[in-house]
């Protein structure tokens, strides 16, 4: 965890992966997804999609985002980014929630911080995705 986060969270000890519709599917917090070993446990443990969730600066968005796509083409599975849209404890975040497809591609992004409602549909492997 980032420094801070052990006053409110803790880490976890087991990895977990959970099925929705036929697809397993991994959690991951931006701690998470910063350490490769977690993302390779994803997959040793079968997982078809990894949903990241995280409070993501403007500042540091690009190398994040680079690292969910670097994740997305090395393990073979879809990456979601749901990312904080607004300012909390002193922290400012950028939205942009993405997704990046099997082979690393950003296929879509919210491009705002503003409240909205994301929808994603997964079919067949293939991604689709809606904002409201």
């Amino acid at each position: 965890m980032h420094e801070g986060e052990g006053k409110h969270c803790s880490n976890g000890v087991v990895d977990y992966v959970f099925t929705v519709n036929g697809y397993r599917i991994a959690l991951a917090i931006c701690a998470d997804f910063a350490s490769p070993e977690h993302a390779q446990k994803a997959r040793e443990l079968g997982a078809d999609i990894y949903i990241a969730s995280a409070l993501i600066s403007e500042r540091g968005f690009e190398a994040d985002a680079k690292m969910l796509s670097s994740i997305a083409a090395t393990h073979g599975f879809p990456v979601l980014l749901s990312n904080h849209i607004s300012t909390t404890g002193g922290w400012s975040s950028c939205g942009n929630n993405s997704i990046w497809n099997a082979s690393g591609e950003r296929v879509f992004s919210s491009e705002s911080k503003e409240p909205c409602l994301v929808l994603c549909t997964m079919a067949d492997h293939k991604i689709d995705a809606i904002k409201i």
